[in-house]
């Protein structure tokens, strides 16, 4: 459980604001499975870390790889604005 303590102080001590997606998603990924790996093996330390390393590869692995000024709806948006005042 110490374990389990000290990886949630971790986790929420990490700068969001510069972080990608998927390094947020994989971050998450390791937080569920590291708590997973807890409870289920009871508190050992080698089934919470196997379930961190785990969740943290799904997390990883299931996050699509995307630019950050394309989830910027302000990016998409300027840019329409560009073009269709040129294109008048």
């Amino acid at each position: 459980m110490a374990s389990l303590a000290m990886a949630a102080g971790t986790a929420s001590t990490v700068d969001a604001h510069g972080m990608t997606r998927k390094q947020k998603n994989t971050l998450i990924g390791v937080g569920i499975g590291a708590i997973g790996g807890a409870v289920l093996s009871h508190g050992d330390i080698f089934s919470t870390i196997a379930g961190a390393a785990a969740g943290g590869v799904i997390g990883n692995v299931t996050t699509k790889n995307h630019h950050r000024h394309h989830d910027d709806r302000r990016y998409h948006d300027h840019r329409h604005d560009n073009y269709d005042r040129h294109r008048h």
